[in-house]
């Protein structure tokens, strides 16, 4: 018998041997039909039909994936060093009681502070991963690195609650009296989509290099409180001495651009110049020369570092953006793809490039925000895509 390939009495039919025979392959499944039927361009009517099945594409469903963004304005716009932070936390790290011989061991974090323009990175110690002490490693951090205008971060628990406490913070301090003081000192808090770990790859990157030489240095040792501190300062200086850009094979090019050129003028594990106490310079003189020399700085970072930031891998493609109704799966790495949470998208947020790269699913177990890499959307038609999941997909 002889049927049209586009007619709905053809996908019946190759629905109900796929399911039949166990959600068979393409092959098997357009050899079972010519048994009894002929269907012309039968091959890519039967690849269609089975392209749309929901239970193949929860067992082999991949997230979408967006063509990769501009850089943040924060990253290429020249600015004082740490006015614009990544944070994020790091551990925990078993650490010794030093007070007592037979005390518990007990456990400590690593604060992580990164400027978001020089790369220049700072590191606190903390006891505990509570907002209070996240607090008081923010005092410690701008009392030696000064007030960052804005502070990026995941969505730790930790972040939000300190950002509740700050707010209530600055509305005590707008008065009459302080209101100039306050305001100069207000700080912008920016969180990241939950589960979006390109986001903050910037911070995410030094978080892992902090703990590769932690790890190589400590190995199996436990240090108290104060050991690990100096540790951590130490390895701070390291991060802070790197390239900020690949070395040049010219053998006249000695001076390479880092993060302590923006801190302290040289790379923190630089030798110390010889001394100048003889050479009678002048105040303006000097001025000049820190200022020629702040110029060359920010002029070697924009010519050489952040050429490297524009070089791009993976996620070149332009990719069609999601659409509100659209029926998806959020992917969880902890469970396999037949089990990942069904829900639709009820809001999409486009970037300033118009890409969207960020959504906000309904599901039964409430609103969730994602990055488009961490759902899937499934292939169905957009005349059966409601504003709701049909009961296939809500009782999977």
């Amino acid at each position: 018998m002889l049927i049209r390939k586009e007619h709905h009495f053809t996908k019946l039919v190759i629905r109900r041997f796929h399911r039949v025979k166990f959600h068979a392959g393409q092959e098997l499944v357009l050899s079972l039909i010519r048994q009894q039927f002929w269907i012309p361009l039968g091959k890519s009517a039967v690849k269609k039909e089975l392209r749309n099945c929901i239970d193949c594409f929860k067992l082999l469903a991949k997230p979408v994936s967006q063509m990769i963004g501009d850089l943040p304005i924060e990253r290429i716009n020249p600015c004082r060093a740490f006015e614009k932070v990544g944070i994020d936390f790091a551990g925990p790290i078993t650490t010794k009681c030093q007070h007592t011989r037979k005390a518990n061991n007990f456990k400590s974090y690593i604060c992580l502070f990164i400027c978001m323009c020089t790369k220049a990175v700072h590191l606190e110690l903390v006891s505990s991963l509570s907002a209070a002490a996240f607090l008081l490693a923010l005092r410690r951090f701008v009392s030696r690195r000064g007030y960052p205008s804005d502070i990026y971060s995941d969505n730790g628990t930790n972040f939000i609650v300190a950002l509740v406490y700050l707010k209530d913070l600055f509305q005590l301090l707008h008065n009459s009296n302080v209101q100039d003081y306050s305001s100069s000192k207000n700080i912008q808090w920016h969180f990241i989509p939950p589960y979006a770990l390109n986001f903050g790859g910037v911070w995410e990157a030094s978080v892992k290099l902090t703990k590769q030489h932690l790890l190589k240095t400590l190995k199996a040792a436990e240090l108290n409180f104060e050991e690990l501190d100096t540790i951590l300062c130490q390895i701070e200086a390291c991060i802070n001495s790197r390239p900020l850009y690949p070395l040049s094979s010219d053998p006249k090019d000695l001076q390479v651009l880092t993060p302590g050129h923006f801190l302290i003028g040289c790379p923190l594990l630089e030798l110390p110049d010889l001394s100048l106490t003889n050479q009678s310079l002048s105040i303006h003189s000097r001025w000049s020369l820190l200022m020629m020399l702040k110029r060359t700085f920010w002029s070697r970072w924009q010519l050489s570092y952040l050429n490297t930031l524009q070089s791009r891998t993976k996620w070149m493609q332009d990719q069609k953006n999601l659409t509100v109704g659209s029926l998806v799966f959020i992917k969880n790495p902890a469970s396999f793809s037949t089990r990942w949470t069904p829900g639709w998208i009820v809001a999409t947020h486009p970037g300033a490039d118009g890409i969207c790269r960020v959504v906000t699913i309904q599901t039964s177990n409430g609103v969730m925000t994602r990055p488009v890499s961490q759902v899937a959307v499934l292939p169905l038609p957009p005349s059966t895509t409601s504003s709701r999941p049909p009961e296939d997909v809500k009782n999977s």
